[in-house]
């Protein structure tokens, strides 16, 4: 990228080990790089990951393998194929003015580009489909093709649109859309493919790492993403001189995440239901003994008054009473089992819940006028 750009933008994903650092090193990958210099790039790919590195007491280094590693993916690549399959055939209708019909073909072409990892791996073809999702719905909904627009031009900041090839109303919605995307935050990888990329790399934490450019100044968003928790541990902002080099990139990286990885994140600490439901399986099964063992007790006693009242003579005369404790009593039994049949329920989950490791399963404990209801699930 020559100076006279004013913006440019870029993105960094690295996939932290969950193993020792001396077994899995980090590996470096880059994303939405298409306005970055190469030679910002591999300063940055060299810079980063040392100052990482002593920061978070993690080995962090750049790597070349890794982004090899999912671009020879093929289920990503089938995807991307089948995305730009679907880009061509929008364009095709959009010619004709079907512009209904080109924009469903455009949604699912933006799905199976972001299934494919296009953000990380082809932000051009992502910027494309944007691009014309934006122009089909100018018709239509000129808010949302603004959004779209922007979407575009953050994915590729450099793009030519030649006036002739493109209508005054689009061009004008062009313009407007450069203006904002110079200054609008940043689009964020979201969680699915986040959790994509793990998988595809066979790692559990990432870390995201966002650069935009304005003017002399690079600000770098961090976020770490925990496979274990399912979301983000932590997050952090930095930023630097554009020219910034070794010492000032390590010294800033390190005042903004000094103790970070000591630091709980937003989804650190493990949810109220499954921190409390062990104690509360407990609980159910003591007070379900406990109401069984008295109605047993109960039914025991009602039992032998009812017998002892037979036997009386005369026992015309005490027969209603007789009635009524007999039926009392069997209540009395059937609810005694139902109590000790909740209690074992109960207690077996409660032994689970407490054996298992929490991160290895997901537990909800419910009660209600008459319900009481214990779920666990394992992966």
């Amino acid at each position: 990228m020559k100076a006279r750009h004013r913006w440019s933008i870029g993105a960094f994903l690295l996939a932290l080990p969950a193993t020792p650092v001396a077994a899995e090193p980090t590996h470096l990958v880059w994303t939405l790089h298409s306005s970055v210099s190469l030679e910002r790039l591999e300063r940055l790919d060299e810079e980063l990951p040392r100052a990482l590195t002593t920061s978070m007491g993690r080995a962090v280094v750049p790597s070349r393998t890794t982004r090899t590693s999912l671009l020879s993916d093929q289920a990503l690549r089938r995807r991307r194929d089948e995305a730009s399959g679907l880009l061509s055939q929008a364009a095709e209708l959009m010619a004709e003015m079907r512009y209904d019909e080109a924009l469903r073909l455009l949604e699912s072409a933006e799905t199976a580009a972001l299934d494919g990892l296009a953000r990380v791996l082809d932000a051009k073809l992502l910027a494309a489909i944007y691009l014309q999702r934006g122009i089909a719905l100018l018709p239509t909904d000129q808010h949302a093709a603004r959004r779209y627009l922007v979407l575009s031009l953050q994915h590729q900041p450099v793009q030519r649109f030649e006036r002739r090839k493109y209508a005054p109303k689009i061009m004008r919605a062009l313009q407007q859309a450069a203006r904002e995307a110079s200054t609008a935050p940043l689009p964020t990888i979201g969680l699915p493919e986040v959790a994509r990329i793990a998988r595809t790399l066979q790692v559990s934490q990432l870390l995201l790492a966002t650069v935009q450019r304005s003017g002399a100044e690079e600000k770098i968003g961090l976020s770490r993403y925990d496979g274990a928790k399912g979301g983000w541990a932590w997050s952090a902002r930095v930023g630097w001189p554009a020219t910034a080099g070794r010492e000032q990139i390590r010294s800033t990286i390190a005042a903004e995440l000094r103790g970070r990885e000591e630091r709980p994140g937003p989804t650190a600490r493990r949810p109220a239901s499954r921190r409390w439901a062990p104690w509360i399986a407990a609980g159910v099964a003591g007070a379900s003994l406990a109401a069984g063992t008295v109605c047993a007790l109960v039914s025991r006693a009602r039992e032998s008054e009812a017998e002892s009242l037979a036997r009386q003579t005369p026992p015309v005369e005490y027969r209603p009473t007789v009635k009524d404790l007999e039926v009392s009593g069997r209540r009395l039994q059937t609810a005694a089992i139902v109590s000790f049949a909740v209690a074992g329920a109960a207690a077996a989950v409660s032994a689970t819940l407490w054996l298992w490791p929490s991160k290895d399963r997901q537990a909800q404990v419910g009660l209600g006028p008459g319900v009481i209801s214990v779920a666990v699930r394992f992966p």
